[in-house]
């Protein structure tokens, strides 16, 4: 494969033979093609890492939930149990909430939306 930090005038690029003028042309067109789908992978990649850290906060909500041992506690053990359905389905509707806005309305996200989107994220344990 041709070097592409090789040619850095048109003098350079004149003395190319023309499968290396060929082989130019296509590394500059996999670039450009590779920048066009970066927003694409950007949202992929926020969507994952949204994904991921709600699966995190449930899985600590379901930790925190105490066995219980005695028949003293199953009145307490029911109770975090209902807790933690509660807050799992407010969770949902957070998750619901940012597929909603992934899917309708941030098409092609930068680096800003990214941004406030781990904002938003890191603020869901004042929710909780």
């Amino acid at each position: 494969m041709f070097k592409l930090h090789k040619v850095f005038d048109s003098r350079h690029y004149r003395r190319l033979l023309s499968v290396q003028k060929e082989e130019l042309k296509e590394a500059r067109e996999k670039v450009r093609q590779a920048q066009q789908k970066e927003p694409e992978r950007l949202r992929e990649h926020v969507e994952t890492f949204n994904d991921a850290v709600i699966a995190i906060i449930i899985t600590i909500i379901v930790l925190q939930i105490q066995s219980a041992f005695k028949t003293s506690q199953y009145l307490e053990f029911l109770g975090n149990i209902v807790i933690f359905i509660i807050a799992f389905f407010i969770i949902a509707d957070f998750w619901y909430d940012l597929h909603l806005a992934f899917s309708y309305f941030i098409f092609k996200p930068d680096k800003i939306t990214a941004i406030c989107d781990f904002c938003l994220l890191a603020t869901y344990h004042f929710y909780l």
